[in-house]
């Protein structure tokens, strides 16, 4: 009779914690083309990524992204760029930072962690990468921008809790190929 009621606790105790303790499964990520942009990024599987369309004030092409996935949102800004090439590292790095402060208003950010420079894609030799970190008072975000002479990319995870998978993090923040 001991060891069924042993048993019996066991079973109890394993069957309540497992019901206390949802495990984080990273997503698996699939290389999606940006509409006619250019740009590829690697998102997690989905059928609607929410990819949506506009144009800016120079009629660069402006599209935006947002995918959920287990209470985290991957989200993007992508710009194709029109009439105007930027041609030096200085130039790219300080419009990615000029971008990255306005989206800090916008998404009224009220902490930032500071601007890490100098990052660099094996697949584009022109690409400058700049990343932070945010929190708007409810969500933490990491945040990274990549541009190159004709494009200029914002990727974006946020969600309740620090992101608990760095390496699925990177991937998706450093997953950005350009044509």
């Amino acid at each position: 009779m001991k060891p069924l009621i042993l048993l019996t606790l066991l079973i109890l105790s394993y069957a309540g914690s497992a019901q206390e303790t949802e495990e984080f499964h990273a997503p698996r990520y699939a290389k999606q083309a940006i509409g006619e942009s250019g740009v590829w990024l690697y998102l997690p599987k989905s059928e609607d990524i929410g990819l949506e369309k506009s144009f800016s004030d120079d009629s660069s092409e402006v599209y935006t992204l947002d995918v959920e996935e287990s209470g985290y949102h991957y989200a993007g800004i992508v710009v194709k760029l029109n009439g105007t090439t930027l041609e030096t590292y200085e130039e790219r790095e300080s419009l990615l930072i000029n971008y990255m402060d306005f989206l800090t208003s916008t998404f009224n950010i009220t902490e930032v962690a500071g601007y890490g420079k100098g990052h660099t894609l094996e697949s584009n030799s022109d690409a400058v990468g700049v990343i932070d970190y945010w929190f708007d008072g409810e969500d933490e975000w990491a945040v990274k921008g990549w541009a190159t002479k004709t494009h200029l990319v914002i990727l974006m995870l946020y969600g309740a809790d620090e992101y608990p998978s760095i390496t699925s993090q990177e991937l998706f923040l450093n997953g950005v190929r350009f044509e």
